[in-house]
C-alpha cells in the first residue's frame, strides 16, 4: 500500500484540525532466535529474512570460531535458517561449506541483502549485495572507512557467484538491500564515512539495479544538527546514521535508519573525531518516489527501540527489510546486551579485561522481533474533525480504493469522489461527490473498500483526473491503495 505522509505528491490538501502523527513498534519481551554454540559460537545478526516458497527465509551472520578461539574479525560465517511461523526457527544442514562444523547451515558466500528479483533469469532468481574487504586484500576495517561492497546471484538463495571480482562500491561495513515492485528495481542503501559537522559520520547512500545493472551510489540521508539536538536531549553527544532497512510502500519507499547515539570520548585514530561508543534507536524517513529526496518523520522520534527489553538494553539493528505477518508488520532486528565498542578502547583496541568481563557474563548477540500493526507507521488524525484530498490521477481502467484508517467510537471516515479537468477544480461525480452518497467506515479498517450506495466502483472519467476528499471524523488514516479490475 501506499503511506500517507505530509510531503507526497498525491496529497493536494490538509484541513481542519488535523496532524500527522507516528507510530512505534513494539520488541517482543523475549528473543525468537539464539546462537547455536557449535554453529553459530556466541553471535547471531541478521541480514534478510524473506517470504519465499511458502516459508520465511533468514540469511545470518554468525561467528563459529568465537567460543573456541575468541572473536577474530574476518572468521564470520553467511549461515541460513528457514521457518513456517516466523517463530520457530530451524537450521537445515546445506553442505556447501566444508571447513566448518559437521552438519552446518552455512552459504558459500558472505552475502547481506538479499532479495527476489522477478526480472531475472533462473540463474539469478536471487540477488545480494556483499561487504567482503579481503577480496580487496584490505583488512577488516572496523571504523567502515575502508573495503568493498560487491554484488552477487544465485538460483536458490543457497549457492552464490559474485557479479564481479570487483567492488561495485568502495566502502564499508553495512549494506542492506530490497526489491521494490512498485518500481520494477533493486535498491541497496549502504554505509559511507564523509566528514559533517566537524566529526567524519557514517551517512545512508543508496544504489539501485534496472535491467540486471546495478548503479552507482549517491549520498541519500547524512545526519545534521537536529539529530545531535535529539541525542543530546537523549544524554549523548552527536549522531551517525548506521544503517537502513526498507520497506516498498507503493509509490514510495520508507525507511527504518539505525542511528548510532554517540558518548564521549571520540576515537582520535584517523580520521580523527569519529565515534566509537553509543547505542542505537531506529527512526523513519520516507521516499516519494525514485530518487526523488528522503525527508525525515516529523520530530524523528524513536520508532523501535524507545522502550527496550533486556535482550535489546545494548545495541540495535535492523534487517534489511520488514515482512509482512498477518495483519502486523514484522522487523527482525539484532541486539546486543552492550554498547557499540564496550570492550574497546577509544583506539578500537580490544580492552582485555573488559572483553574477559564481557565473555564471562556469558552475553551472546541475539535476533529478535519488532511488530507493528500493517502499514501504520505514520499517517494523520483528525481531532475532532478534518479533511484530507488525495489525487487519483487520471485512471484507465475501473478500480476500487482501498483504506487502512480507524476511528475512535463515535467517529467515522467517508469519502467524497470528484473530477478535475483543470487546476483546483472540481466536478461532481454522480453518486460520488455528496457527503450522504458515502458509505461510513467505522473501527479498525486495515484494508477497507470505500463504497457508495451504489457500490464501490470508480470508473475513469475521460480527460479528467480524479480526487478522493476523505473527511475524517475522529479517526486516522495511515495508507491507500488502488485496485484495479
Amino acid at each position: 500500500m501506499n503511506v500517507f505522509f505530509e510531503t507526497m505528491r498525491r496529497l493536494s490538501l490538509v484541513e481542519g484540525r488535523v496532524y500527522f502523527i507516528q507510530g512505534q513498534a513494539r520488541l517482543d519481551d523475549v528473543p525468537v532466535f539464539l546462537p547455536d554454540p557449535e554453529l553459530d559460537g556466541r553471535m547471531v545478526q541478521v541480514k534478510t529474512v524473506l517470504h519465499d516458497g511458502g516459508i520465511l527465509r533468514m540469511w545470518y551472520l554468525c561467528d563459529p570460531d568465537f567460543a573456541r578461539q575468541g572473536p577474530k574479525r574476518g572468521r564470520y560465517r553467511t549461515a541460513y535458517a528457514e521457518s513456517d511461523d516466523g517463530l520457530a526457527w530451524r537450521r537445515p544442514a546445506l553442505g556447501l561449506v566444508s571447513d566448518g562444523p559437521a552438519g552446518n547451515n552455512y552459504v558459500n558466500l558472505n552475502v547481506g541483502g538479499v532479495f527476489v528479483d522477478p526480472t531475472a533469469p533462473p540463474a539469478a532468481r536471487y540477488r545480494a549485495t556483499v561487504y567482503a574487504p579481503q577480496l580487496l586484500g584490505a583488512g577488516d576495517d572496523p571504523r567502515g572507512l575502508s573495503g568493498g561492497f560487491f554484488t552477487a546471484h544465485s538460483a536458490d538463495g543457497l549457492r552464490w557467484e559474485l557479479d564481479a571480482r570487483q567492488a561495485r562500491w568502495l566502502s564499508g561495513d553495512t549494506i542492506t538491500s530490497a526489491w521494490h515492485p512498485g518500481w520494477n528495481r533493486g535498491i541497496a542503501a549502504m554505509k559511507f564515512v564523509r566528514l559533517s559537522g566537524g566529526l567524519h559520520r557514517r551517512a545512508i547512500w543508496t544504489a539501485e539495479l534496472s535491467g540486471g545493472r546495478w548503479g552507482e551510489a549517491a549520498c541519500a540521508l547524512a545526519p545534521d544538527e537536529f539529530d545531535d539536538v535529539i541525542a543530546r536531549a537523549r544524554g549523548f553527544n552527536s549522531t551517525d546514521y548506521y544503517k537502513m532497512g526498507l520497506l516498498p510502500a507503493g509509490a514510495g519507499l520508507v525507511g527504518l535508519i539505525e542511528n548510532f547515539r554517540h558518548w564521549l570520548p571520540l576515537s582520535q585514530t584517523p580520521p580523527q573525531h569519529y565515534a566509537i561508543y553509543g547505542m542505537s534507536d531506529i527512526t523513519l524517513a520516507y521516499q516519494d518516489g525514485p530518487r526523488d529526496r528522503w525527508l525525515h518523520a516529523p520530530g524523528r522520534a524513536a520508532f523501535i527501540g524507545g522502550d527496550r527489553p533486556a535482550w535489546a538494553a545494548g545495541w540495535l539493528g535492523v534487517a534489511s527489510a520488514p515482512v509482512a505477518a498477518g495483519a502486523e508488520h514484522w522487523m527482525y532486528v539484532t541486539a546486543d546486551q552492550y554498547s557499540h565498542a564496550w570492550d574497546r578502547t577509544p583506539d578500537w583496541q580490544v580492552d582485555p579485561d573488559l572483553q574477559r568481563r564481557r565473555e564471562d557474563s556469558g552475553e551472546q548477540r541475539v535476533i529478535g522481533l519488532a511488530r507493528w500493526p500493517r502499514w501504520r507507521m505514520f499517517g494523520f488524525k483528525a481531532a475532532p474533525a478534518g479533511v484530507v484530498e488525495l489525487e487519483l490521477g487520471a485512471l484507465d481502467r475501473p478500480c476500487e480504493l482501498i483504506l487502512n484508517c480507524e476511528t475512535g467510537r463515535q467517529g467515522c471516515v467517508r469519502v467524497q469522489l470528484f473530477a478535475r479537468a483543470g487546476r483546483g477544480d472540481k466536478i461532481e461525480i454522480s453518486g460520488r461527490s455528496g457527503l450522504d452518497d458515502a458509505i461510513p467506515l467505522h473501527g479498525d479498517c486495515p484494508a477497507a473498500k470505500v463504497a457508495w450506495r451504489d457500490g464501490t466502483r470508480i470508473v475513469p472519467v475521460p480527460h479528467h483526473r480524479l480526487v478522493a476528499r476523505i473527511v475524517l471524523e475522529d479517526a486516522a488514516i495511515y495508507a491507500w491503495d488502488l485496485v484495479s479490475f
